[in-house]
């Protein structure tokens, strides 16, 4: 994801549904300038754009994919362990081949873009090599680092051509799930399984749909726009995808991005014949991130999301993953974070599937009667024994009917359970954190033992670090402190300032902090 963003918010009450507002109606209690002094950094190489991709989080260090370079920087100070240091350059040949197909020299490198850890001295790396993508196993060794184990391996698939392209890769039980495109020209956008070769059916506009663009990121030439995957990751007995695409339900009206959530079966084998080496479970929905009204208004394109939260919410145990949503890059600018409850998000793949009876027809969900048994999408012992009336449905008819609603992030009495708690959004800060132009690709908060807590920020060509609370800056007073609502801050009463709530003296009453604080509304989503 691209922020195109140069400060970071923090808010402390999302919006409601009924008093949603814009960001820009929202007054910071606090804005902090940018302060190169206050902050951490690491630029990796300055001679030229590294185009940055957070590969993997161990929890002390992260590692970053970049131009014919993985990066290990250290999360306690972002310097980087040279020693864990891996380099991987694009053969001669491949940089050559890569600029007679009219490339910018630019690009004709190898981008590190799929890293897998196995264990703590091996890596499965890939890069987009020239736009020829390979993939290798390395081994760690004491003095020398990580060197090459074994040889290359074609990386299509797995891996984008495009060091651009907005691709996700999960790794289940030793396979690598990918979602991507196959081809230099972006062509052919897939959901990849390696070890049991899987995909989605290239020919199926249905599955994935691309559409025509003018131009490529990179590329001389006009080409199709495949689908953006923002995220994946393994849950129950699936493997969940979540990407944007153009509509095909929305066609004959005209083109239109929708959020997508899709899953396929961990022990899909894949069908008979022709579908052979094909998903037989692919289901797709559609993600709803809006501000309701007599007039919706739809943030349709989601560009990252959380990992699964696991809580107490509304009194009852929930799974939660939040994503972030933007609207069209020709539409009013605006964002939201909208959260799903993982179960509705199950539920959907239960309900109807969108069917069109001819090309000119509208979509609408299909009666029960006429999907056939088992059930479509659910996972069976050997997927190789469905009959071709089961195959030729849900290769046909991969998109439910229900859509997913989630609500804009907002305010909901804990202690109650109920929604109906008014709360305006509460703007605690807003830091300059970047100079201009610049983009956001990850935020991340880091908690190190030996480090106080910091944000964490990622774009193309750095990484910076910045203070997660700046309480004592200019709350003075304990009126002060409070107003500010900043959940890192509390009053500490011994030292008569505004301290972080991990200090010594407000760590001893937390317990009771505690207490009064689950009897406030909290940030929730209320579906």
């Amino acid at each position: 994801m691209a922020v195109p963003s140069l400060s970071c918010l923090l808010v402390l009450a999302g919006l409601s549904a009924a008093s949603a507002l814009w960001q820009e109606d929202l007054t910071p209690r606090r804005y902090v300038p940018l302060d190169e002094r206050s902050m951490l950094r690491f630029a990796g190489n300055v001679s030229h754009k590294d185009h940055f991709r957070l590969l993997e989080n161990d929890g002390s260090s992260l590692l970053i994919g970049a131009r014919n370079i993985v990066f290990n920087i250290s999360l306690t100070d972002l310097t980087e362990r040279r020693d864990e240091r891996l380099e991987w350059h694009s053969e001669p040949q491949d940089v050559q081949l890569c600029i007679m197909k009219g490339l910018d020299e630019e690009a004709c490198h190898n981008y590190i873009r799929v890293l897998a850890k196995r264990g703590d001295d091996q890596l499965f790396v890939c890069g987009t090599n020239s736009y020829k993508p390979k993939c290798r196993h390395y081994q760690k060794h004491p003095d020398v680092g990580y060197l090459p184990k074994g040889g290359q391996r074609d990386g299509r698939g797995l891996c984008p051509y495009d060091p651009n392209h907005n691709s996700t890769v999960t790794f289940v039980d030793g396979e690598t799930y990918a979602g991507t495109v196959a081809d230099l020209a972006s062509s052919d956008p897939l959901i990849y399984r390696d070890k049991r070769p899987l995909r989605t059916d290239k020919l199926e506009l249905k599955q994935l749909n691309g559409t025509f663009n003018s131009w490529g990121t990179w590329h001389t030439w006009p080409g199709p726009e495949a689908p953006s995957f923002v995220g994946s990751m393994d849950y129950g007995d699936h493997v969940y995808f979540f990407f944007r695409e153009t509509a095909v339900e929305y066609i004959n009206c005209g083109k239109r991005s929708y959020s997508r959530v899709a899953r396929v079966c961990k022990k899909d084998r894949g069908g008979p014949y022709k579908y052979k080496n094909k998903w037989t479970s692919f289901l797709k929905s559609r993600l709803n991130c809006s501000i309701p009204g007599e007039y919706p208004f739809y943030f349709d394109e989601i560009q990252s999301i959380s990992t699964v939260q696991s809580g107490v919410y509304g009194g009852r145990p929930e799974e939660v993953l939040y994503a972030v949503f933007t609207t069209p890059v020709n539409s009013i600018p605006g964002s939201a974070i909208c959260a799903f409850r993982m179960a509705d998000l199950v539920d959907t793949f239960a309900g109807a599937f969108k069917h069109q009876e001819d090309m000119n027809s509208n979509w609408l969900p299909l009666k029960n009667s006429q999907v056939p048994s088992p059930r479509p999408g659910l996972c069976v012992n050997d997927s190789r024994q469905l009959s071709d009336a089961h195959l030729n449905f849900i290769q046909s008819h991969p998109l439910m009917d229900w859509r997913h609603n989630g609500r804009v992030l907002k305010a909901v009495n804990a202690a109650s359970g109920s929604g109906t708690v008014r709360a305006e959004p509460v703007l605690i800060e807003e830091l300059e954190v970047l100079a201009s132009g610049a983009a956001i690709t990850n935020l991340l908060v880091s908690r190190q033992p030996d480090a106080p807590p910091r944000l964490i920020v990622v774009t193309d060509d750095e990484v910076r670090a910045l203070p997660l609370h700046r309480c004592g800056d200019k709350a003075v007073r304990c009126a002060d402190c409070v107003r500010l609502q900043d959940p890192y801050c509390g009053w500490e009463a011994a030292g008569q300032r505004c301290a972080p709530v991990d200090s010594p003296c407000l760590a001893r009453g937390r317990g009771r902090s505690a207490e009064r604080q689950s009897r406030r509304p909290s940030a929730l989503s209320a579906q």
